[in-house]
């Protein structure tokens, strides 16, 4: 399967002739874990059976979602950026993105986490302001699994 992003819609078609599977418009709400407008950074789900994006949320942070591609249901997960599909090893399946947090005395910082995609909380201690810690990016990007944008 392909996901594509045309105007409004995210597009999910078949690899074999490109016939549509599933196709999402957005949709706007004013609770930010509802809305689901402008599409980025589509990503399939280990076993291809949901897709995980990011979509325009707070002043601070997108909202990642999934839609589940057998039903069309959606659902909010969490807060974050740069959404990635871990594909190998202890974390498989789950995600990583970068989510805006607040030190108890003031102050922010945005940060890596693992977050489980079932229950959006975070599954380990965080991941840093870097993705160099948890993967070898001196090798291609494609060769960890990573999707580039």
């Amino acid at each position: 399967m392909t996901v594509e992003i045309e105007n409004t819609n995210l597009i999910i078609k078949s690899l074999s002739g490109g016939q549509v599977i599933r196709t999402m418009s957005e949709s706007a709400s004013n609770d930010m874990t509802k809305n689901l407008t402008r599409f980025y950074r589509p990503r399939f789900s280990l076993d291809d059976s949901k897709v995980y994006f990011e979509t325009d949320a707070w002043a601070t942070s997108p909202a990642i979602h999934e839609l589940d591609i057998s039903t069309g249901n959606t659902r909010f997960i969490s807060d974050g950026y740069g959404l990635i599909v871990i594909p190998q090893g202890e974390y498989a399946g789950d995600l990583i993105a970068n989510t805006h947090k607040y030190f108890n005395g003031g102050g922010s910082y945005d940060w890596y986490w693992i977050i489980d995609p079932k229950t959006g909380e975070d599954v380990s201690n965080p991941v840093g302001d870097s993705l160099g810690f948890f993967f070898d990016i001196s090798v291609c990007p494609s060769e960890v699994g990573l999707q580039v944008d």
